[in-house]
């Protein structure tokens, strides 16, 4: 699709853990626009992402885009919007 809003799970300040997600690209020159969710949540800057989770980021066929929350952050309900198809994966570095 090119239509998301991310699940995931809060950053795990124990273990200095992040919550994040995964863009994948399915064809080459795909621009994919990523916002924050409906917090205001910190993210880990970095790949045309900046700490509040916003950016613009172009990427060819399979390439990857992770975006990682920083502590105290949770990347669940971030937007992902794409000019073409891409998957978007929600995920943990652990949980219990």
């Amino acid at each position: 699709g090119t239509e998301f809003r991310v699940a995931s799970y809060r950053f795990f300040n124990a273990y200095a853990y992040p919550g994040v997600y995964a863009v994948t690209a399915r064809a080459d020159n795909t621009t994919v626009t990523v916002g924050p969710g409906p917090a205001n949540v910190a993210f880990q800057p970095g790949g045309g992402v900046d700490s509040q989770g916003a950016g613009t980021v172009v990427l060819n066929e399979g390439d990857v885009l992770q975006v990682a929350s920083a502590s105290g952050g949770d990347p669940t309900g971030a937007s992902v919007v794409s000019d073409k198809p891409v998957q978007v994966i929600g995920a943990h570095e652990c949980t219990f």
